[in-house]
């Protein structure tokens, strides 16, 4: 077992790209995305370190661009990512890799599946988001697509109360969660992870999570049906939204295997059944 963190690796543009790491060194590269907001912190850490081990994986969170230390890309897309993706593989000397996707980053593994699935090995969305339709989709308010200022607005004041008021904002995430969500985070080493994860995605200001909260307003750029490779899909029933968008992500791609969670939430799964997840197994009896 081993664990990096707050690494770094030159792109050819010279910006950086930023990671956390832990598991297996010499294991089967697992490079895992963030979602809207969030960073890499908490994805890679103590917590995964002796399943990821125990499984024979290098599992790598990595910060996309204007997060965390990964260098910003004012113009960057969804489609973009695999790019970046690609180098950062180059740079650790990874020939091929699985990526794995957690929430808003459905669209980033479907983007990776879809531009670079020579360098895959499988790809998989754990209670991940669906694309916007580009109208009422993607969590933005009608007011948030047709005034951009709205949106920066709501991203910023976002940042600023994870500084100045971070208990405030967890309580405020918390009661919109389902109750197997909310006892993932009652515990207080978990609640302060996800407090420095958040902080994180904003330590280069606002423009990186407005940007992604953007991007996960409009259409990925390419339909699912576009993607051949078979994504691994993971959600659970007990929260109603991501349940469905799971569905949809189930019904949308060309090709996927879609293991489905009675019991569990959005973040008891990502959190909880992780050792599943990277072994690739079958849901486990409660």
């Amino acid at each position: 077992m081993a664990m990096r963190s707050g690494v770094t690796v030159k792109l050819s543009d010279g910006r950086s790209l930023g990671f956390d790491e832990c598991g297996d060194p010499s294991g089967v590269p697992v490079l895992i995305f963030h979602g809207t907001p969030g960073s890499r912190i908490g994805l890679a850490g103590s917590e995964q370190d002796g399943v990821a081990g125990e499984l024979g994986v290098r599992l790598i969170a990595i910060d996309r661009p204007g997060h965390g230390l990964s260098d910003p890309r004012p113009t960057r897309t969804i489609l973009d990512w695999p790019v970046d993706v690609a180098e950062l593989a180059d740079g650790l000397g990874l020939s091929r890799f699985h990526v794995l996707g957690v929430f808003g980053a459905s669209g980033y593994v479907a983007a990776c599946a879809h531009r670079i699935p020579h360098r895959l090995l499988a790809a998989g969305i754990v209670s991940g988001a669906r694309p916007s339709d580009g109208g009422t989709g993607g969590g933005l308010s009608t007011l948030e697509r047709l005034f951009p200022f709205v949106l920066r607005r709501k991203v910023r004041k976002l940042g600023e109360n994870l500084v100045s008021h971070p208990n405030t904002m967890v309580e405020q995430h918390l009661a919109q969660l389902c109750e197997v969500d909310r006892a993932v985070w009652r515990d207080p080493r978990r609640r302060q992870l996800l407090i420095e994860s958040w902080r994180e995605a904003f330590r280069l200001g606002v423009d990186g999570p407005l940007l992604d909260f953007r991007l996960g307003g409009q259409p990925w750029g390419f339909s699912p049906a576009d993607v051949t490779m078979v994504i691994n899909l993971w959600f659970g029933e007990q929260d109603p939204e991501l349940a469905a968008d799971g569905r949809f992500l189930a019904g949308a791609f060309r090709r996927s295997e879609a293991r489905v969670y009675p019991d569990e939430g959005g973040w008891s799964l990502v959190m909880g059944r992780l050792g599943e997840i990277l072994d690739g197994r079958e849901p486990s009896p409660p």
